[in-house]
């Protein structure tokens, strides 16, 4: 209500005043005096957030480096490589050698490849690949893009893999020019057809009638691959190795063995690395906030411990500005992990190998896991410092 005359301050209706009253009510005590704790330091609250997102995001990538290797090695040993083994020739040799593969005991299925390894010329640019030519009848080795999509192969011209197209410059409709680097090591011409992505190396892709029309050659093959019995394996592979014209014999099974042997222990401890690296980020930002804060309020904590609150409410004033900043740093961090992974990707040379950006919900829920449990081995640590308190003292203590 306002006093007449304009004198006096108006004052809050009763009904406002019961309202904000009430709303107080709700709030416990505790929370009140949290709320107030985060409000004082600002910019403390917002360097601990960023710490603690950046924890997450580091996270993330590690979960990154494990999915991505995976989905990678699914799309070249599963979806790509659908042979048990493969053959490779020390030379071009007519399809009628297949015939005689196909024969031997424990061989169930036989299908040739023609690989031509070249250098590819684009005005001044150029690089060393391969051009793969495919039958058109073939089911175990079949052009693939990243997402193990089935690319049809157009009846002429080539198909480049598109990391290849990029460092040419090159444009579907384009004129290059092939060194070939086998038999007479001619140049010849070729247009461009389309575009394709691959998550390993440099190619070219062809229909294999359209590549030996190229050539001007008849039907040849440089590898063979072969689906074999299981029970008949070893012995598959002794009467492949006593065969003069084969220069080379590869299982996938051995190649995708040596493949985990190797990356295997590369990303293990790279994850514990970086997972590593992450908690201690955490741990050391929980731990110091709180304990900084221990220090600073511990006898106020202590004198509330007299008055009546509980361990429990103390407890929540001294980690709950602490939960807070973890709860509001994790989806940053997640989103900053995201951002993250894309300029790793970015930054991988992408002649060798190109990692799927494939983040899976694992990725995200252990990126949280691992920052909620450093989080929370930090508080325990504290937590302990906390029971300790000398309320006695406090009761002691002078004004």
């Amino acid at each position: 209500m306002c006093a007449a005359g304009g004198t006096r301050r108006c004052q809050p209706s009763r009904s406002t005043s019961d309202a904000r009253l009430g709303w107080h009510r709700l709030v416990p005590p505790a929370a009140h005096m949290l709320l107030r704790e985060l409000q004082r330091q600002p910019l403390r609250v917002l360097a601990s957030c960023f710490a603690l997102a950046a924890a997450t995001a580091l996270n993330v990538v590690d979960g990154y480096y494990y999915d991505g290797i995976e989905a990678l090695v699914y799309s070249q040993f599963h979806e790509r490589m659908r042979e048990d083994v493969s053959v490779t020739f020390g030379s071009a040799v007519p399809t009628r050698a297949l015939r005689g593969l196909g024969q031997l005991p424990g061989v169930l299925s036989v299908e040739g490849l023609r690989v031509v390894p070249m250098r590819i010329h684009a005005n001044h640019r150029h690089r060393d690949a391969v051009i793969w030519g495919y039958s058109d009848r073939g089911q175990m080795r079949q052009p693939r893009n990243s997402e193990g999509q089935l690319i049809p192969l157009p009846p002429t011209g080539i198909v480049l893999t598109d990391i290849l197209a990029s460092i040419l410059k090159v444009r579907v409709g384009d004129t290059i020019e092939v060194e070939l680097r086998e038999g007479r090591r001619e140049r010849r011409q070729i247009v461009v057809t389309g575009f394709m992505s691959e998550p390993f190396g440099l190619a070219g892709h062809m229909r294999a009638d359209a590549l030996h029309a190229w050539l001007g050659e008849s039907p040849r093959v440089s590898m063979a691959l072969l689906r074999v019995d299981p029970q008949q394996a070893a012995i598959v592979d002794q009467r492949l190795k006593d065969l003069p014209s084969i220069l080379e014999v590869n299982k996938v099974q051995s190649i995708l063995q040596k493949w985990r042997e190797q990356s295997g222990s590369m990303i293990l401890t790279m994850a514990f690395v970086i997972a590593l690296f992450a908690a201690t980020i955490t741990v050391g930002v929980v731990y110091n906030n709180a304990r900084v804060a221990l220090s600073m309020r511990g006898r106020d904590l202590a004198t509330l411990r007299v008055l009546g609150f509980s361990r429990r409410e103390v407890s929540m004033l001294l980690m709950g500005e602490q939960l807070i900043q973890v709860a509001l740093s994790l989806p940053f961090g997640l989103l900053l992990g995201n951002l993250l992974v894309q300029l790793l990707a970015s930054m991988t040379d992408p002649e060798s190998y190109r990692i799927p950006v494939s983040l899976t919900p694992r990725s995200y829920v252990i990126g949280v896991i691992i920052t909620l449990g450093s989080a929370l081995l930090s508080g325990l640590l504290v937590l302990r410092l906390l029971n300790r308190l000398d309320l006695i003292a406090v009761l002691k203590a002078r004004e």
